[in-house]
């Protein structure tokens, strides 16, 4: 992504997955729903896709933690339904 000020740009973290290894951000000042992915181990970062992506791929790794199964409330909400 180059030098970018990330104040300036208003870096906004959305998630860490795998104790931070991989960290999911916007840019709010870009006005779009773009994500990135910042690989920290090889501190690589890539366009993800837009947040609408980014829930459906949360949804299909996301537990629930009192029972251990898959959470369908999560996936209820990102399946096309109004909300």
């Amino acid at each position: 992504m180059g030098n970018i000020n990330l104040v300036e740009k208003k870096y906004f973290v959305l998630a860490g997955i795998n104790e931070y290894r991989f960290q999911y951000f916007m840019l709010l000042e870009n006005n779009n729903d773009i994500i990135y992915e910042w690989d920290t181990d090889t501190d690589e970062v890539k366009e993800f896709g837009t947040l609408f992506d980014f829930l459906k791929f949360y949804r299909q790794i996301t537990i629930c933690p009192i029972t251990g199964e898959e959470n369908n409330d999560f996936k209820e909400l990102t399946t096309g339904r109004l909300l």
